[in-house]
């Protein structure tokens, strides 16, 4: 199991890169052989993608120098996002790569086709666990005239944490340190 895993690790990058190849090489403006309702729907799903994980890394970064953090439930839409797109992304490239009257050589074809079996052994192996596993139960609560966001970083034990409310998609990066802890139950 251990090998298998390493193998993903390993080969995804590299299977990455050639289901990205593939998918601008389906996107060139002289290529007609698969349809245009085909290249519609991988250019959308390409810019959502791209647009998701744009609006999760760079956010987290740009939201990390002003003190705050998204919440919980938009990490988790947008990781769900991510993961859905990149299946969908892998099947519309297959499916315009292999349109009737493409003639590809037996090797590209069996670098594509494994690289897309990489990737969509990696999403299921990988990025669905993680984001089944990665999401923490939140809510909000006011204790002592503020508005604070309580975070279970617990898997079978309650861990809580308390954040400052910054609104339904952010709050703050920092722990509250306020003394005395809020109530669990309210």
């Amino acid at each position: 199991m251990d090998r298998l895993l390493s193998c993903f690790l390993y080969a995804a990058p590299l299977a990455a890169a050639v289901m990205l190849s593939t998918a601008v090489y389906c996107l060139l403006p002289g290529r007609t052989a698969c349809g245009e309702r085909s290249r519609r729907l991988l250019m959308l799903t390409l810019g959502l993608l791209a647009a998701a994980l744009v609006l999760r890394l760079a956010g987290s970064w740009v939201l990390a120098a002003c003190g705050l953090a998204w919440r919980g439930w938009v990490c988790s839409l947008l990781g769900l996002a991510c993961l859905l797109l990149a299946g969908v992304g892998i099947f519309q490239t297959l499916d315009c790569w292999l349109a009737p009257g493409c003639v590809h050589r037996l090797p590209t074809q069996i670098l594509v086709g494994i690289s897309a079996l990489t990737l969509l052994g990696v999403l299921v192996t990988l990025g669905l666990p993680s984001w089944f596993l990665s999401h923490c139960p939140e809510r909000v609560l006011d204790w002592e005239g503020q508005t604070l966001v309580q975070v279970d970083h617990g898997f079978l034990d309650p861990d809580y944490s308390y954040y400052m409310y910054c609104g339904p998609l952010v709050r703050g990066s920092e722990p509250v340190e306020a003394g005395e802890t809020p109530p669990v139950f309210q």
